[in-house]
């Protein structure tokens, strides 16, 4: 009896200890925050099953809105085959297509009820031309300047509540990127009318009145659908800082931030390290496929910075199983390259020549 006593309790410490161990390895991989955070871009309307499979392999995705009414299956099956993902729907309430397009029905109803109804929202110069960013569509007067409709307010407010409404409301959402989320518009065309009179007005007024149109526009939105509901813009500008949840560098490095330093990296990682310090925790460096392994390593060195590569891009990238383990610490100078040092492994950025590169364990021990 006694014997079988000793042995019930040695199995009851080995099943105790094996059942703490278990906890043990749990929570270090609960905790773990591994160094490559994938994205991907999505901005064509439709999306097929296939695209969705591989897509869903990513952390986070941003998808263009018009997915929700085309194939509304293929985000739900993402969602499936992933549940940490997230999924942030994508919109550019800055421009509209003229004329409205047949797949993407959400903006093509805006677009009409706005022409039907509001024309002094549509943005145009001092000489009444519309303004043009990009061909094939009409831009949208975002500012705080903009006419104001009795009962329905400016246009800011009206797609804000349009979004919210017919896209937002429906739960397959985690978060909203704004494409053009940035503070200024004057580089578009100094002559623009942006205070619906007909009068032209200097450059730092326009860009003022976009800021607090924008501002307006996106505070509007977190007002309704509350603070877990991730909000992100593109352009790595520090606009909106206390608002954003994120911000993505579209075509990373960007020489337009400050400092074009070796084609505006240094500028870039500075405004990166500074949406860190604000707490903003979806940073995304939006990369060329043929410069992946740059963006990539550029991005590990930061904590809470995601790679995307390329838009539309229905693939998902080998490199980023390479696995090297936790940061040992931030990154360092040696020898006018930029190092991070990982558990298994580190990597190298070369900015001036647009150059990364990974090393683990492995091939670190070729050498």
């Amino acid at each position: 009896m006694k014997k079988v006593l000793e042995i019930t309790k040695k199995a009851r410490y080995l099943l105790l200890a094996t059942f703490s161990l278990m906890i043990m390895a749990f929570s270090c991989e609960e905790v773990d925050n591994p160094p490559i955070k994938t994205s991907a871009y999505w901005t064509s309307p439709t999306m097929g099953v296939e695209q969705a499979k591989v897509l869903a392999r990513h952390d986070l995705v941003i998808v263009d809105m018009e997915n929700m009414i085309n194939n509304l299956g293929s985000l739900k099956l993402m969602k499936a085959l992933n549940s940490d993902l997230k999924l942030i729907c994508y919109s550019n309430p800055m421009e509209f297509y003229n004329p409205g397009l047949s797949n993407r029905p959400l903006q093509k109803k805006f677009f009409k009820e706005v022409e039907e109804k509001y024309e002094r929202w549509f943005l145009n110069d001092v000489n009444g031309d519309p303004v043009v960013y990009w061909p094939g569509m009409v831009m949208m007067n975002l500012s705080s300047s903009c006419y104001s409709y009795p009962l329905v307010g400016k246009y800011n407010q009206w797609i804000a509540k349009q979004l919210v409404e017919e896209v937002f409301s429906y739960d397959i959402w985690d978060g909203y990127f704004q494409d053009n989320g940035g503070g200024d518009i004057s580089y578009v065309d100094e002559d623009m009318d942006i205070t619906n009179d007909g009068y032209k007005s200097s450059s730092s007024y326009i860009d003022k009145s976009w800021y607090e149109g924008v501002e307006s526009y996106l505070k509007e939105i977190r007002r309704v659908m509350g603070s877990s509901f991730i909000l992100m813009a593109n352009k790595g500008s520090l606009d909106f800082l206390d608002i954003l949840d994120g911000r993505m560098f579209e075509k990373f490095p960007n020489n337009y931030l400050g400092s074009k330093k070796d084609h505006g990296w240094h500028q870039s990682m500075l405004n990166a390290k500074t949406m860190e310090k604000y707490g903003l925790r979806y940073i995304i460096f939006h990369v060329d496929p043929n410069n992946l392994t740059f963006g990539l390593t550029s991005s590990m060195l930061m904590d809470n910075v995601y790679v995307a590569v390329g838009q539309d891009n229905p693939r998902f990238n080998k490199i980023f199983e390479t696995k090297v383990g936790k940061a040992l610490g931030p990154y360092e100078l040696e020898d006018d390259e930029f190092v991070r040092y990982f558990e298994n492994g580190k990597v190298i950025v070369k900015p001036q020549y647009k150059i990364g590169e990974i090393y683990t364990s492995q091939n670190l021990a070729k050498k």
